[in-house]
């Protein structure tokens, strides 16, 4: 039987919110393309990175991605 976790996400501009996790990163556009560096950290400490480059012409895919890789790392990160 697999586990399936419902998460909620909530995303507010704050920045002393204990325990709440934080997106933080870098990006560049080059050749109509937006490659992506991200980490999350929750209380300073790292809980997983990603890398993932796409299209300039489809910002709404990559911001997909984004929140998908997010919820993947979350979600390992319960199961510990």
């Amino acid at each position: 039987m697999k586990l399936r976790f419902f998460l909620l996400l909530v995303f507010i501009p704050a920045k002393d919110v204990k325990n709440a996790y934080r997106i933080k990163g870098k990006y560049t556009v080059s050749n109509g393309l937006i490659s992506l560096r991200c980490r999350l950290i929750r209380n300073g400490n790292l809980t997983g990175s990603f890398e993932l480059t796409g299209s300039d012409k489809n910002i709404k895919s990559l911001a997909t991605s984004v929140i998908n890789n997010v919820i993947t790392i979350l979600e390992k990160n319960m199961i510990r």
